[in-house]
């Protein structure tokens, strides 16, 4: 009795740990619906020259936001067995580098410059899919010189948001420490990504609003999206 009360007691603790390591959620969702359209507004999606449109690619659900303003298609590659999201909206900074969240999946995956997420072979009950958007709230583009920078582009809540960026010299290469300022009271940033190139992504976990990262020897343009 004792040893089974021991081995309950070691799994909650293990349990509790695990909470405590796992990075913040993310907060400022927009919640998706599965979409009734049978019609597409975005044909050239599905398939490609020389093959049929379910060939190669089969539809597999189709999500949108409350307004019909994001389109959010889920796809499975016939020949490799795997999935992967694409995202429409209007605006790029609604589509570009945004998460996806799964209710039910630990991992949060992020469209690329054209919308696109591989999600791999994952698990996802189609039938019950729940999934919500996560863009980011700021935008800012930096420079090899920058220090403090306003966003290119934000919402209202992250207007007179900035940022503070510092260079130094690592290892391998240079260092950039993030560091956010003038954020409003009730603001928290819970995810970084700093893009290089518009090819490389990295994401940081901020602590008090601060990052770090690592920047490969020769980097061209630099953008920080900062997320809630």
């Amino acid at each position: 009795m004792k040893t089974v009360l021991k081995k309950l007691k070691n799994d909650e603790i293990l349990e509790f740990c695990s909470h405590l390591s796992q990075p913040p959620a993310l907060k400022n969702k927009i919640q998706l619906y599965f979409n009734q359209s049978h019609s597409s507004p975005f044909p050239h999606l599905l398939g490609f020259e020389g093959l049929s449109n379910f060939e190669v690619y089969a539809e597999k659900v189709t999500l949108s936001s409350d307004d019909q303003s994001y389109l959010l298609r889920i796809l499975k590659d016939n020949l490799k067995g795997e999935f992967e999201a694409h995202l429409l909206h209007q605006q790029k900074e609604k589509y570009q580098y945004v998460f996806i969240c799964f209710d039910n999946q630990p991992q949060n995956y992020l469209t690329d410059s054209h919308g696109r997420a591989q999600l791999g072979q994952i698990a996802l009950d189609l039938s019950r899919i729940k999934a919500s958007l996560c863009p980011p709230s700021a935008i800012f583009e930096l420079s090899k010189i920058s220090t403090l920078v306003s966003p290119g582009w934000s919402n209202d809540r992250l207007a007179s948001s900035k940022i503070q960026a510092e260079f130094f010299p690592g290892e391998k290469g240079q260092i950039l420490k993030i560091r956010v300022a003038n954020l409003p009271e009730e603001a928290e940033i819970r995810r970084m990504v700093l893009i290089i190139d518009e090819v490389e992504t990295l994401v940081a976990i901020p602590q008090k609003g601060l990052a770090i990262f690592e920047l490969p020897d020769n980097f061209g343009d630099l953008q920080i999206n900062l997320y809630e």
